[in-house]
């Protein structure tokens, strides 16, 4: 994994919030990294690797794009895919 895993508590702090604003909806399917982290009560160990990657490759981009414009809606996204950029 390379990025740092947000603590799991923390992340569910912020499911309403997505919901309420259409957020990372990939991320809260039936198959996404937020669904499949609850399904797992925030076990890390038990996440399928191409999850894992597809999970780096969000937050590569994504952080990018927070980084240059920080916005709450991608701070949010960052936060639904357990990565805190602060």
């Amino acid at each position: 994994m390379k990025y740092k895993i947000m603590n799991y508590k923390n992340v569910l702090k912020h499911e309403n919030e997505a919901i309420k604003k259409s957020v990372s909806e990939i991320a809260r399917a039936p198959n996404g990294w937020f669904h499949t982290l609850k399904k797992n009560k925030g076990d890390i160990s038990k996440m399928p690797i191409a999850l894992i990657k597809k999970r780096d490759s969000f937050i590569a981009r994504t952080l990018a794009a927070y980084l240059k414009n920080p916005t709450r809606r991608r701070l949010l996204s960052l936060y639904i895919w357990s990565f805190d950029p602060t």
